[in-house]
């Protein structure tokens, strides 16, 4: 498959407008900015085929791939980063309860402050010596890809989600990126990780949301579900019908269909 060929979006006239309109962008001015490839994550029919479709024609048209608009990040970013963190109401609850401490997100501020800052030229060169064989590189490039994290993090926070528990579940989405990425493609790491690491974070929130939003009766019928299906498979190697459910929970069958329907969304 050529690479031109893994951009088709199929039936969405609005994701596959915008990638048109982002390989225009960058052939058009020669560069483009990270800030608007990773917005191709908020498109859930953009896979991450067509993510290196565009990540293919952009560096074909010649053009750079810059970094967010203020990278590198200095401690005046982190200290203003810091603040709007700590004036979130539930970040605020959660550091008044661990007063007995130094700020955790201070502190992981500070660690990822002194890693190495990568220019262009840096990571094209860690690429270069990954595709020839030299793993111990990738460690080097996922410290200089450690603010993806933290910067993506602060945009998804909130739903219950602590801003240093996403940082955690972006970071091991950046290391599992950086095992998969194909290194002989030459294209923008950055770019590519910054995409996951966004796209991750979105799931995590989305369905922190849909968690959220079910009725706290079919909440119980779930569970009365899941418990009676349980046992069923321990007594009789089986699930229990519908109708079977329904008698047994003494519920209306259309409450057992609805929630059965909730319940198979959340196991897609």
């Amino acid at each position: 498959m050529k690479d031109s060929e893994m951009l088709y979006v199929p039936d969405n006239t609005e994701a596959e407008l915008y990638c048109d309109n982002l390989i225009y962008a960058a052939s058009a001015g020669g560069q483009i900015c990270m800030d608007r490839i990773q917005e191709l994550a908020k498109y859930p029919e953009i896979t991450e085929g067509k993510l290196i479709g565009v990540l293919c024609e952009i560096r074909d048209s010649g053009a750079d791939i810059l970094p967010y608009r203020d990278y590198p990040f200095g401690r005046e970013h982190y200290n203003g980063l810091l603040e709007n963190i700590r004036r979130l109401p539930q970040e605020n609850e959660y550091r008044a309860a661990n007063r007995a401490g130094e700020d955790p997100i201070k502190l992981y501020f500070d660690e990822i402050e002194c890693l190495p800052v990568l220019s262009g030229n840096d990571e094209r060169d860690l690429i270069f010596d990954i595709a020839d064989g030299d793993e111990d590189k990738k460690e080097m490039l996922i410290e200089g890809c450690m603010f993806i994290p933290a910067e993506a993090a602060y945009q998804y926070i909130g739903h219950d989600m602590l801003y240093l528990d996403l940082v955690q579940e972006g970071n091991m989405e950046l290391m599992a990126a950086a095992e998969e990425f194909d290194y002989n493609k030459n294209i923008s790491f950055i770019a590519y990780a910054s995409f996951r690491v966004n796209r991750k974070l979105i799931e995590i929130t989305d369905s922190a949301v849909e968690t959220l939003r079910i009725p706290s009766d079919s909440a119980e019928s779930i569970a009365g579900i899941l418990d009676a299906n349980k046992k069923s498979m321990e007594e009789n190697g089986r699930e229990l019908t519908d109708k079977e459910l329904s008698e047994k929970l003494d519920l209306p069958p259309e409450k057992i269909k609805a929630a059965k329907e909730v319940l198979e969304r959340f196991n897609r």
